[in-house]
């Protein structure tokens, strides 16, 4: 039976609804006119023009209800989202902080992985915060020894700042046999019984994780925030509760009860455990051991005996035989990578921008339509179709930016600082532009201005509206080989190509308005990040001194936007320390001079010339995943907010054009091209890499647990009272409370001797090239300094 398709008789929202908006402006009208205009009839003029402005609202009104993914639908039919918002999957994970995050983490990423087991490490000479790391593998895995060295570089992938990981051991397996009876349900093959109770046994000591898909558990009704609370893995999902734990402690009930529930098995009674000619009731193992329940020794040996209606099965088999079921070959549901992710919405494509002049739907005697006028038309009649339409050309001004301002909102919610107001008018100057012309663009770039959130079109297509546009004709010239009707045209489509045109050029200079643009842009962006959970305050707090444009509200604007630019990456990887074992290398030699280029270098050249240049900040602004690897979460974090990038350049700057200092600004150049601005020095790796015997270990006058800042005290931003009130709060909300931060500013003679030995530690971690004697020196050299550091300040 096919659908029947109905309206419904309900009221529409008056903003749809042409009648309650006429009866709303007549309203309006006998308020403020009185007794003036007192024909409110419909064959008056202005009731007229009235009904047509009403008809127009209700067009937008209609727009205004279109569902959200509609307004966001590109005309391909994509939905705009990049920069505009992050996928559950990208903004709610986060890299492995816990326990069971790490378990979840090393499963996904590792084939042959079935489980893992993570304990704190038996503590060295130095208390550091180090962690041992136990794996389940399949069977199938030969090369241990390197396996478990490609899971110590993976972990280090995403290693919490202050935190360590000893090399990854496997499970060692500590075997018994047991004694009892087992009664079946039915007679079937004894050996693959056999196996059955093996796997379900090694399951309840130790189960195999199994991932699942995103569809999968959003069935079963595990809610979004913990569906994606954790790493974000690559082979589906794993619910926390299916990770299991290592059983350490069996007793003979225990292992009865689990036998018992296998298929086929209607009883089982274990009596005890044998190992090495020992008999027990309870078995225990480390956390370095996996217990291992041989159920097919024991049937074997005779000491567990199977049982069908009270007849024994006997089993002919050798004890070198192996039932145990074999695992799966990977531990992915069917399904889960094709679910790993939500998936968008489709929207219908809806150009909303496109305006229709309300002066197309005038009756013809108004005389402001496509054919109202041509060239027998006696010259009053044109004026006074000009005056009309000059008059109306205001209302369709107004309708048309509200069209605009509803079809970019994309654009307004934005994370990057939109740099037009009047979009579709800058497309189409780029689409008519030949190479040479894109390749070298006249400043300043058409249309351009700083973060608008007015936006707006031209309408150069009204029936006749170029006579009432100011210069309309400026581009009436050329060779006598043209016709003066071709020329007109030419003259007009130049017209409306040049941004500069005085209608163009005036309705951007009346739409924005900097201050009152700066201020709601801020309100957006402070909104954006309070949907993030980020608190607007305290960002704001993080970016007050910091300078770009020189602006202080503006500065807000750049900072906030480039912080949720790069959220995703930030937010994911908040307490994540730096990979010291794929880090890239860092000269140990500072530069002797400036080179020309050094803007360049740092900030990809100017980007403040008569308007901000956001999109160039952008794009040297913009966190890689290397720099994860390169840098901790924090330090990356810092740099951002703190407006280092800038703050060093103007600084080389105006140092390099005084000629004082040389020293200084060529550290400062190594600072921010190698370490972003400041050095974060995480004692724990140091004192790991230190190897030495006991009695022979250096003392550190540092907590094992402490994180080092050094900034250049040359810098005078760096010793002001500002900075150092932010410099604390941030240290408070994003250093891990388990670790001690201290700071330090120092000097440029300190920093001219600390940088080449921290550059060669840094280094070897990773390109060790030297012996083991040399690696040692480097790293107490590095620790005799850090020593000194704070061995000076107490002194």
């Amino acid at each position: 039976m096919s659908k029947l398709n109905y309206i419904l008789d309900r009221p529409l929202p008056v903003n749809q609804d042409f009648d309650p908006l006429k009866e709303q402006g007549l309203s309006y009208i006998e308020r403020y006119a009185g007794n003036k205009w007192t024909n409110l009839n419909a064959s008056d003029p202005g009731v007229t023009i009235l009904e047509q402005v009403c008809y127009a609202l209700t067009e937008l009104g209609y727009c205004n209800d279109f569902p959200i993914k509609d307004i966001l639908t590109q005309p391909d039919g994509a939905l705009m989202v990049k920069d505009q918002f992050y996928m559950p999957e990208e903004i709610l994970t986060t890299a492995p902080v816990t326990i069971n995050d790490y378990r979840k983490y090393i499963i996904d990423g590792l084939a042959g992985v079935t489980n893992v087991v993570i304990v704190p490490a038996a503590c060295g000479y130095y208390k550091t915060n180090s962690y041992q790391v136990h794996l389940q593998l399949e069977k199938s895995i030969t090369d241990t020894e390197n396996y478990c060295t490609e899971a110590w570089y993976y972990l280090n992938k995403s290693r919490n700042i202050g935190e360590l990981f000893e090399l990854p051991k496997l499970l060692q397996p500590k075997s018994y046999t047991i004694s009892g009876q087992i009664e079946l349900e039915y007679e079937t093959t004894l050996s693959d019984t056999i196996a059955s109770i093996q796997y379900h046994i090694r399951q309840f000591i130790f189960p195999d994780v199994v991932t699942k898909g995103y569809a999968q558990l959003q069935e079963e009704g595990i809610p979004v925030n913990e569906i994606f609370n954790g790493p974000l893995l690559h082979n589906g999902w794993i619910p926390t509760d299916a990770l299991g734990d290592k059983k350490s402690v069996i007793s003979t009930l225990t292992i009865s009860n689990s036998i018992a529930l296998c298929k086929n098995v209607t009883s089982a009674t274990v009596t005890s455990f044998e190992r090495d000619s020992s008999v027990y009731s309870k078995i225990e193992s480390t956390d370095a051991e996996i217990l291992v329940i041989d159920i097919h020794k024991s049937v074997v040996q005779g000491t567990l005996a199977i049982y069908h209606q009270g007849k024994k099965l006997h089993f002919a088999a050798t004890e070198d035989d192996n039932y145990m079921l074999p695992l799966p070959d990977t531990n992915i549901l069917p399904g889960a990578a094709a679910q790993q992710q939500t998936t968008l919405p489709h929207g219908r494509y809806r150009d909303i921008n496109d305006y229709y002049s309300i002066q197309n739907t005038f009756p013809e005697i108004y005389a402001v339509g496509a054919d109202a006028v041509h060239h027998t038309t006696p010259l009053p009649q044109i004026a006074r179709s000009r005056q009309l339409k000059g008059y109306l050309t205001l209302f369709d001004q107004v309708l048309a930016n509200q069209f605009s301002q509803l079809a970019n909102v994309g654009s307004l919610l934005s994370f990057k600082n939109p740099v037009t107001g009047i979009p579709s008018q800058r497309e189409e100057y780029y689409a008519v532009q030949d190479s040479e012309q894109k390749a070298n663009p006249i400043y300043p770039v058409p249309y351009l201005s700083f973060s608008a959130t007015y936006f707006y079109q031209t309408l150069y297509n009204i029936p006749n509206i170029k006579p009432l546009l100011k210069d309309n004709g400026i581009f009436n010239f050329g060779d006598n080989t043209e016709t003066a009707k071709q020329r007109e045209r030419e003259s007009w489509n130049e017209y409306k190509h040049d941004p500069y045109n005085a209608y163009s050029w005036g309705l951007m200079q009346l739409m924005e308005d900097e201050q009152t643009n700066l201020q709601r842009r801020n309100d957006i962006l402070n909104h954006l990040l309070a949907r993030h959970g980020e608190s607007p305050e305290v960002i704001t707090a993080y970016c007050n001194g910091a300078v770009y444009s020189g602006n202080k509200l503006k500065d807000s604007v750049i900072f906030k936007s480039l912080y949720l630019q790069n959220l995703q990456l930030l937010s994911y990887n908040r307490q994540k320390g730096y990979n010291y074992l794929l880090a890239d290398k860092i000269p140990a030699n500072i530069p002797q001079q400036i080179p020309e280029d050094f803007e360049q270098l740092i900030l990809g050249g100017s980007y403040n010339d008569f308007i901000f240049d956001s999109e160039k900040i952008d794009a040297a602004e913009k966190l890689v995943p290397q720099d994860f690897t390169n840098y901790s979460g924090i330090t990356l974090k810092m740099s951002l907010l703190f407006g280092f990038r800038v703050l060093y350049k103007n600084y080389i700057a105006a140092t390099l054009s005084e000629q004082e200092n040389p020293a200084n600004y060529c550290i400062a150049l190594w600072l921010i091209l190698y370490s972003r601005g400041l050095l974060l020095l995480e004692l724990p790796i140091v004192l790991n890499s230190i190897q030495a015997n006991e009695a022979s270990y250096p003392e550190t006058v540092f907590d094992s647990d402490t994180i080092v800042m050094l900034f250049p005290d040359f810098i005078s931003e760096f010793t002001t009272e500002n900075f150092s009130n932010r410099l604390k709060l941030f240290t408070e909300n994003t250093i891990p409370a388990h670790l001690n931060c201290q700071v330090f500013f120092v000097s440029a003679d300190f920093l001219k001797s600390f940088i080449p030995v921290f550059a060669d530690w840094h280094n070897s971690l990773r390109y060790n090239n030297d012996d083991a004697d040399t690696s040692n020196e480097k790293a107490l050299s590095l620790l005799a300094l850090i020593n000194k550091l704070k061995t000076d300040k107490n002194d």
